[in-house]
């Protein structure tokens, strides 16, 4: 039996606590070669809405896998 596909998928980023301001601005500019939906997080991470990005690369989520029985 499959589960339900989740209405969101997020990736949360952290960065090390050194990380510098624009550093962190460059990794939030990765995250945005994935998805335009990229929030920063204060003071070192971030989310990124990914499902579409998943769907683009055929990928899918571990949680609406189907389980084999």
């Amino acid at each position: 039996m499959s589960r339900p596909s989740p209405s969101h998928t997020l990736w949360h980023v952290r960065c090390r606590p050194d990380t510098s301001p624009e550093n962190q601005r460059l990794v939030l500019g990765l995250l945005a070669g994935f998805t335009p939906l990229v929030q920063p997080l204060q003071p070192t991470a971030g989310l990124a809405q990914v499902k579409g990005a998943l769907r683009v690369f055929g990928v899918m989520p571990a949680s609406s896998r189907s389980s084999s029985g």
